[in-house]
This record gives structure tokens, C-alpha cells and sequence, in this order.
């Protein structure tokens, strides 16, 4: 069985955000994407699909 894709997507005001998904998508060996440089075609690439952003 092949592994599957991943992709870690991020949008980050401040950089922390950031550099937890640069972690993560390191760690996993995912491909790594600002929110506004992907878009759902590309997403529908992925098997998994890790999203880190800020709450309000």
C-alpha cells in the first residue's frame, strides 16, 4: 500500500502558525501551502488534509 498524500495548509498573521506547520509537514513529510496559494482542485490531490489557522 502506498502512503498517503498529505498537505499541511496554513494561513498565519503572525508566524506562529507558521512555523508549526512547516513542524508538522516536516515531521510527516507533507507538502506545505499558504491558504492562498492553494486551491480545492489541489486540495483534492491530497488523502489527508492538515489545516492550522488563528480561532476568534
Amino acid at each position: 500500500m502506498a502512503d498517503p498524500k498529505i498537505i499541511v495548509v496554513y494561513k498565519s498573521k503572525y508566524g506562529t502558525t507558521k512555523r508549526y506547520a512547516e513542524w508538522i509537514a516536516e515531521e510527516v513529510k507533507a507538502d506545505l501551502f499558504e491558504q492562498s496559494a492553494v486551491s480545492v482542485e489541489d486540495l483534492l490531490k491530497y488523502d489527508i488534509i492538515v489545516y492550522g489557522g488563528s480561532l476568534h
